[in-house]
């Protein structure tokens, strides 16, 4: 019985993927690192130098989920769902601007702009997050 051509493909593509894994832990690495002389840089001393010690990836990861979570809950806070004159319509509100967003439109289609509009928000918080790069 003749091997079927899958089997090899099935094989090189594993090999592939372990590959790539291997380069982006080695991608992972080099960013940890650039991030930590980067604060360092920020922070006014040289990287290495004792001192105050330099936030685990961990601790960077749970505040940008943490920022990102406010974001998003302020977001929907702020944007509200309302229905319109026709009733089988519904409308989004900013309800710190006081204005009409969107609609009117389905419910459907104003619950996915409110969460787009969240979406947008959280990726701009956790931007806000990154250090500046320092420029010699």
């Amino acid at each position: 019985m003749r091997p079927t051509p899958w089997r090899g493909i099935k094989i090189r593509l594993l090999e592939l993927h372990e590959r790539r894994k291997a380069e982006i832990d080695v991608l992972n690495a080099a960013i940890s690192e650039n991030y930590a002389e980067i604060e360092c840089a920020r922070r006014g001393r040289q990287f290495g130098d004792p001192g105050e010690q330099m936030k685990s990836a961990e601790q960077i990861q749970g505040e940008i989920c943490a920022a990102m979570a406010d974001a998003w809950l302020a977001a929907c806070e702020r944007r509200v769902i309302t229905p319109s004159l026709d009733v089988r319509l519904s409308i989004v509100i900013d309800t710190q601007e006081r204005r009409q967003l969107f609609g009117p439109a389905t419910g459907d289609e104003c619950r996915l702009f409110v969460h787009r509009m969240a979406a947008r928000d959280a990726l701009l918080a956790v931007g806000s997050l990154l250090p500046s790069p320092v420029l010699s």
